[in-house]
């Protein structure tokens, strides 16, 4: 799936993604490719991605994640890969 993560400063990650686990205020959510539609607030905490470039993890603020039609698009108030 298509997966773009941004702040108000930079956009942090643009690119193919196999798996993502994003916390969420009704606890964490695994995002996979075909993920059905959804709108859901993100919560401060550790954000991971799976990829064939390699696992990636952030620890991010509060935000917001919209997925649709195979791409899941991730905007947060602040963040920082670990």
């Amino acid at each position: 799936m298509k997966l773009i993560i941004t702040t108000p400063e930079k956009i942090l990650f643009e690119g193919e993604a196999e798996k993502v686990n994003i916390p969420t205020d009704e606890g964490e959510i695994t995002v996979l490719s075909h993920h059905v539609s959804l709108i859901s607030s993100v919560k401060k905490g550790k954000l991971r991605i799976e990829s064939e470039k390699g696992d990636k993890v952030f620890e991010n603020g509060q935000g917001v994640i919209e997925i649709n039609h195979n791409k899941a698009s991730i905007l947060l108030r602040d963040c920082k890969e670990l």
